[in-house]
């Protein structure tokens, strides 16, 4: 929002500074320091007139572009190709991690990984998924065959 009291102070000069190519400054700022000064009475010829919508529109497609692509990052990435190759996002996959353990989360990351046929990472992943299985099933070998479980349970208060 572009408050007009704030350009009406300024000065001449310095509200030609809206109106050159390259500046700063949201499209209203330009159109509202355009029309403070034809209430001024500065006379544009339709050359300046022309090139002031210009830069105006110029502006206003650039902040609609910028706002698309805002939107796009937000949709993760969401093609019209139909070409394209179908992923899982990656919210799925930490929301899945999250909720229900790392496994899930793993297996839609390798489903992606295989359907780029990313060889490397396919070799990383199987290799640190089979040090992972190892790794749990020793730990609760470890736990429920080595570790003795007591004969009693101790009662409170004796």
């Amino acid at each position: 929002m572009v408050n007009k009291s704030v350009l009406r102070k300024l000065s001449n000069q310095e509200l030609e500074g809206y109106l050159k190519e390259g500046n700063r400054f949201v499209p209203e700022a330009v159109q509202t320091a355009f029309e403070i000064m034809e209430e001024r009475g500065r006379v544009f010829s339709e050359m300046e007139k022309t090139a002031v919508q210009q830069l105006i529109q110029h502006k206003k497609e650039e902040e609609e572009a910028k706002r698309s692509e805002e939107v796009e990052t937000w949709k993760d990435h969401i093609t019209e190709d139909p070409d394209a190759i179908r992923l899982y996002a990656r919210m799925t996959i930490f929301v899945s991690s999250v909720l229900f353990s790392t496994i899930p989360g793993a297996i839609l990351l390798a489903l992606n990984l295989i359907r780029l046929k990313n060889t490397f990472l396919r070799f990383l992943r199987w290799y640190l998924a089979s040090f992972f299985l190892y790794f749990r099933s020793t730990f609760w070998f470890l736990i429920l065959i080595l570790v003795p479980l007591p004969d009693t349970v101790p009662k409170l208060g004796s």
